[in-house]
């Protein structure tokens, strides 16, 4: 929860630098990381790589009938594939 605020505030900085002086690098002041934007095209790939690799049970950190009770999340459909809208 802390990682998702962070990358809110960080992506937000960035935004008002990028809206009130025209630099995208502004917004910040340096205070975060480009790496803190957990809303990147990257961040997006890693997701969807860990989802797949949870659904295919190779991950020993969860289950994937653990994660899905404990998030609320549905991430495989009732035959078993990875459902095409993640969260």
């Amino acid at each position: 929860g802390e990682l998702r605020f962070t990358s809110t505030i960080a992506r937000r900085l960035d935004s008002l630098g990028a809206l009130t002086r025209g630099q995208r690098q502004t917004g910040g002041q340096n205070l975060f990381d480009p790496a803190d934007n957990l809303e990147s095209e990257y961040a997006k790939a890693a997701l969807s790589t860990w989802f797949a690799l949870l659904a295919e049970g190779k991950l020993k950190s969860a289950t994937l009938i653990d994660f899905q009770r404990r998030s609320g999340l549905k991430i495989v459909s009732e035959d078993g594939i990875l459902e095409e809208d993640l969260p």
